[in-house]
């Protein structure tokens, strides 16, 4: 585009000069001492002045629609450079956001893995206080079933050295279960992992 830009330039300065050299012939031949001549080459150079003239003229015209052609043409290879790179920025910022949206994607996966292993552990151990509380309802039973039959026993026969010993390990046993019994409930505790609650995974 740049090199027929030239072009139409070169061509504009070459007529521009055969034009200047008419008009320095004229000048000269109007200098001469014939007048015939004077006259007779002036006739001519008028003529061959209007005549270049009005090719000039056309030529220049021409040139101009040429020139008019152009600058549309660049015109629109702006405008058609500048959407291009609007679309390409539009592109830029649509892989951004699904950049975004991947990560915000593995986040929520990640805490969604964090909730499952949360609330299985939390069925597990409400699974196990469950049993241990029915594996103590039923220990307490016996042993309290135990002792009450002794206390009859005892109430209907002569206390002996045995009777009284094998109380005494009841109420030592009784003891020791609830000494289990906490140190279960402690040792649940401090079992629990680390895992994040609800409302902190859902900020």
């Amino acid at each position: 585009m740049k090199t027929e830009n030239e072009k139409l330039r070169q061509d504009l300065n070459k007529m521009q000069n055969k034009l200047a050299r008419c008009r320095a012939l004229e000048e000269k031949h109007r200098c001469t001492n014939l007048k015939d001549a004077k006259l007779l080459n002036k006739k001519l150079l008028k003529k061959k002045s209007e005549e270049a003239v009005h090719v000039l003229t056309n030529e220049t015209e021409e040139l101009r629609e040429k020139n008019f052609s152009l600058q549309q043409e660049i015109q629109e290879m702006t405008l058609k450079l500048q959407d291009k790179s609007l679309v390409k920025l539009r592109i830029k910022v649509l892989e951004d956001e699904k950049k975004a949206l991947m990560r915000r994607n593995g986040h929520l996966k990640v805490k969604a893995a964090q909730l499952v292993r949360k609330r299985k552990y939390e069925q597990k151990v409400m699974k196990n206080q469950e049993l241990l509380t029915n594996a103590m309802k039923k220990t307490n039973e016996r042993v309290q079933s135990i002792y009450e039959e002794l206390i009859v026993e005892t109430e209907n026969s002569k206390v002996t050295n045995e009777k009284c010993r094998t109380i005494s390990i009841i109420e030592g046993v009784k003891m020791q279960i609830r000494k289990i019994e906490e140190y279960m409930l402690e040792t649940t505790k401090k079992q629990q992992p680390n895992i994040p609650t609800i409302e902190q995974l859902m900020e």
